[in-house]
């Protein structure tokens, strides 16, 4: 009889561990429909995404994870919409006929400039990078707002949230008489050579060995994007953010010119995540307390 018992005890611990098991995945593993379906996509429960992972802190990939600001960001816009997410390697600069030929659905980090206006529609902006000045800790200006700043960090966008800082615009005449490093031919390069004139910067083969040297105290000032300068200065005791070199550009989601309602969809789940908090969060976790760049 108390061998019956202890059996009958067993089946019904199993049979409430077996249920508490499945209701744990059905918790875990929550079912959402697609909220959108082909022709908006290329194949039904997957949205087909164009990242450049050879570019981090946006996107790369190490030990076969896929990781980076574009990852997180098109991440949760998948995850909005009900669908799987599938990276495929495209460049911002391939982003038109990627999307022309049907190989993505969108592209991320493309910048929103007159040259892409007839190729490709912006669905919506999530980021802001440019060239920025980074210094010693020691050396750093203390961050100032104008008004003129204040309003457009009230002004809503893709990037602002209310504890955002604004970066301080930065001449590049301040450090005329400083050390300047900055990346072979990079967006800074040119900017300091055509500003200051030959001579006046130092090049260095990647921004990681740029920031090495300011480190080190071989040179007094980096010039580089903001985001990725930002992201690798972390790996470096007493880097600072110095201050925003020039305009930034706008970086936003590329959908097909044609895919309207595609595009619709994409700019409504933008403004959710950028209203939630999502978007800062991401941009924080990868470029730490770097300020939120402005447009002069």
């Amino acid at each position: 009889m108390r061998v019956r018992r202890k059996a009958v005890v067993a089946l019904l611990l199993l049979g409430m561990l077996v249920l508490v098991v499945g209701c744990a995945r059905q918790a875990e593993e929550p079912t959402i429909e697609p909220k959108i379906a082909p022709p908006l996509i290329g194949e039904a429960g997957v949205l087909r995404v164009g990242v450049d992972l050879e570019y981090p802190p946006f996107a790369g990939r190490d030990a076969d994870v896929e990781a980076g600001i574009d990852i997180e960001v098109a991440s949760a816009i998948a995850s909005k919409l009900g669908l799987e997410l599938r990276t495929i390697q495209v460049t911002p600069a391939e982003a038109a006929a990627a999307l022309a030929d049907g190989k993505v659905d969108v592209v991320m980090s493309v910048p929103l400039t007159e040259e892409v206006a007839g190729e490709v529609n912006i669905a919506g902006v999530y980021m802001m990078d440019g060239p920025a000045f980074f210094v010693r800790s020691e050396d750093a200006p203390e961050q100032e707002i104008s008004d003129a700043e204040e309003s457009q960090a009230a002004t809503p966008s893709a990037e602002a949230t209310p504890s955002a800082d604004v970066a301080q615009i930065v001449s590049p005449y301040a450090f005329s008489n400083k050390r300047i490093g900055a990346r072979q031919g990079s967006p800074s390069y040119w900017a300091l050579y055509y500003d200051l004139g030959e001579g006046a910067v130092t090049a260095y083969p990647t921004i990681r060995e740029a920031l090495q040297a300011l480190s080190a105290g071989e040179i007094d000032v980096v010039a580089g994007s903001a985001v990725v300068s930002a992201y690798v200065a972390r790996d470096f005791e007493g880097v600072a953010f110095a201050g925003q070199y020039g305009s930034p550009k706008a970086l936003g989601v590329a959908v097909s010119p044609e895919n309207t309602d595609l595009a619709a969809e994409i700019r409504g789940v933008l403004d959710e995540l950028t209203q939630g908090g999502v978007i800062e969060m991401i941009r924080s976790t990868w470029a730490g307390t770097l300020p939120r760049l402005v447009l002069p």
